[in-house]
């Protein structure tokens, strides 16, 4: 996989693919365009073939995009901040309970260079809390329910909000970290109870049903959530 940086468009991906036998252009849950391309081709055709499509990703792209702004809130805890320097390329850096965007004077935050560089910058941060919260979470849940793993990683995945091997090696999404307390604790009991259960049969919900007994309602809850940013305005806060 490689992924250019366009004018406007902002951070592309092209996929070679062993199965594909023509290139296909989707655009993905996060507004990122992506390209698939037969194996056998170089990346230099997927870029081409995006910048000739150009006018149907940015068409295509509106209705999922993220975009970031002074002032939103990460995980209520940091801040993101456009600030404008002299220097001619956009660099951030997360520092106390900021999310720091440098931009070149004049220009534009919402762009797509600047948005590509905030959701960065913002995912570090998301990183940052969730691996220093949701291990310690994880091992509480596990102790009071008599459960034992061999190991937790923190991953920012796409789809997933959690899983577990067979190996009894637990995987957490740092995006859990939006959600309410409750729904987190959901989602390491539901990886707690696949140690023991690794399918969905019967005797794993009735092991979930013992450490969470409202499940379905919660199941039901997290259904309406995606793992991915979610920012959010002071005001939404404060109401």
């Amino acid at each position: 996989m490689k992924t250019y940086l366009l004018d406007e468009i902002g951070e592309l991906k092209v996929i070679k693919s062993a199965k594909a036998k023509k290139i296909i252009i989707k655009i993905n849950y996060n507004g990122e365009p992506q390209v698939t391309i037969p194996r056998y081709l170089p990346y230099i055709i997927g870029l081409q073939f995006a910048q000739k499509q150009r006018s149907w990703i940015l068409k295509n792209r509106t209705s999922k995009i993220l975009v970031l702004s002074n002032g939103d809130i990460i995980a209520n805890k940091y801040t993101v901040r456009f600030t404008e320097h002299k220097k001619p390329h956009i660099s951030s850096r997360v520092q106390g309970n900021y999310v720091n965007i440098n931009i070149p004077a004049g220009t534009d935050p919402d762009n797509a260079l600047s948005q590509n560089e905030a959701i960065k910058a913002s995912t570090r941060a998301m990183k940052r809390i969730a691996e220093d919260t949701l291990p310690t979470r994880l091992y509480n849940l596990a102790i009071k329910h008599g459960y034992s793993y061999n190991s937790i990683a923190v991953k920012n995945m796409k789809t997933r909000w959690g899983s577990c091997s067979s190996q009894g090696a637990i995987c957490l999404n740092i995006w859990l970290i939006q959600l309410r307390d409750e729904l987190i604790d959901y989602v390491c009991c539901h990886e707690l109870a696949h140690l023991r259960n690794p399918h969905h049969q019967q005797g794993f919900w009735d092991d979930l049903s013992v450490m969470v007994p409202n499940y379905r309602e919660l199941r039901k809850e997290l259904k309406s959530h995606s793992p991915r940013l979610n920012p959010q305005q002071p005001q939404a806060l404060l109401s």
